[in-house]
C-alpha cells in the first residue's frame, strides 16, 4: 500500500515538475516511479515526453518501447505517434513544441476521464446494486427502520460505484492526478455561467414543486448521518449510474430516448418518495452532464437538490 501511495506521489509530482519547464527534476520523479512499476503506461510516456524535450532520445525511445508494449497501446496510438515522429526527427521551433504538448495534453485528459459504456456494464451496475441491497437486508435486523437500511446501502454502494466509474477509462489515472483534476473541474464549474443557471434552474424548480406537491418519505431525515449520506454519497452513486453509465450507453441509440428513458428510470426508481422535481432534476443533470463533459457537474447539482429538500423538510 506504501509503495503505491509513493508511485502515484512520484507520478504526481513528476507532472507538476513538468508543467513548470522542470525537466530534469521531472524525470527524476518518474524514474524514481518506475522502480517502483517498471512497466506502467502513464509513467513510461511521461518520461518520454521529459527526456524528449531534453534532447535525451536513447532514454526516450526506451520509454516510447516500454509504453508500445503496453496492452493499452493499441487504444492510444494517436498520442504515441507524434512523440515517436519528434525522437525520430526532433524540431527546434518552439512553436510547434508548444503545440504538441497542447496536443498531447488534450488526448491525455481526453484517455483519461472519457469512458465508453456497454449493456454489461448496466448488467454489472445492477448486480453491485443487488448485491450491496441483499448484504443490507440479510446483515440488519428485520426492525430496523427504511431510512437506516438507505442510509447503509449508499455506504456499500457508493465507493463500489466510484470504483467501477474510475476503472473505465482508457488510461486509468493516478489518484493524485485525478484529485487535482476534479478540484481544476470543480474551479471551473463554479465560474461557468451555464452551470451556475442551471443550478438556479434546479432550485427554483424545487420551489416550485414544493408548493404544489410537497415532497414525501422525508419526514425522518433529521439525523447527521443521513444528511450527509444525502449531500454527499447518494449524488455520487446516482449520478455515476444514472448519468454516468445508463445514460452513457442509452445515448448511442439517440439523445431524446436516452434523455426519456433516463429520467423515467431516475423517477420510477425513487418509489413512494418520487416527486416532479425528480424529472427537473434528472433533465438538469443531463443537460448539464452533456455541455459541460464531466460526471462531477450533475453530481454538484443533485449535492444542491439533495441539500435544499432536506432543508425544507427540517424547517417544514
Amino acid at each position: 500500500m506504501l509503495h503505491l501511495f509513493a508511485f502515484e506521489k512520484f507520478i504526481y509530482a513528476g507532472i507538476i515538475a513538468y508543467q513548470s519547464k522542470n525537466f530534469a527534476e521531472s524525470q527524476s520523479l518518474f524514474e524514481k516511479a518506475l522502480l517502483i512499476n517498471p512497466t506502467d503506461f502513464t509513467t513510461n510516456f511521461w518520461l518520454l515526453r521529459t527526456t524528449a524535450l531534453q534532447g535525451n532520445f536513447d532514454v526516450a525511445i526506451q520509454s516510447l518501447n516500454v509504453c508500445k508494449q503496453c496492452s493499452v497501446i493499441s487504444k492510444v496510438e494517436n498520442l504515441i505517434k507524434p512523440w515517436d515522429e519528434y525522437c525520430s526527427s526532433p524540431t527546434t521551433n518552439p512553436q510547434q513544441v508548444e503545440l504538441l504538448n497542447k496536443h498531447t495534453d488534450e488526448l491525455l485528459e481526453y484517455y483519461q476521464h472519457f469512458r465508453e459504456f456497454h449493456l454489461l456494464d448496466i448488467l454489472k451496475s445492477f448486480l453491485m446494486i443487488l448485491i450491496s441491497g441483499s448484504i443490507v437486508y440479510v446483515v440488519m435486523p428485520k426492525d430496523t427502520s427504511l431510512v437506516v437500511l438507505s442510509s447503509l446501502f449508499i455506504l456499500i454502494i457508493a465507493p463500489l460505484m466510484i470504483i467501477f466509474y474510475y476503472r473505465k477509462t482508457t488510461i486509468i489515472p493516478s489518484f493524485f492526478v485525478l484529485f487535482y483534476y476534479c478540484l481544476h473541474r470543480i474551479r471551473k464549474l463554479f465560474s461557468s455561467n451555464n452551470f451556475i443557471n442551471t443550478s438556479l434552474v434546479v432550485i427554483i424548480g424545487i420551489l416550485v414543486a414544493a408548493k404544489w406537491f410537497p415532497f414525501k418519505a422525508l419526514g425522518s431525515t433529521k439525523n447527521y448521518a443521513t444528511i450527509i449520506t444525502a449531500i454527499v454519497l447518494t449524488p455520487i452513486y446516482e449520478e455515476i449510474f444514472f448519468r454516468g453509465v445508463l445514460y452513457g450507453y442509452l445515448k448511442k441509440h439517440g439523445k431524446p430516448l436516452a434523455w426519456a428513458l433516463a429520467t423515467l428510470i431516475f423517477y420510477w426508481t425513487h418509489g413512494d418518495s418520487a416527486a416532479y422535481s425528480h424529472i427537473i432534476l434528472s433533465c438538469a443533470a443531463l443537460y448539464i452532464y452533456d455541455s459541460e463533459k464531466t460526471i462531477l457537474a450533475p453530481i454538484l447539482v443533485h449535492s444542491m437538490y439533495n441539500g435544499i429538500i432536506l432543508l425544507h423538510v427540517i424547517l417544514y
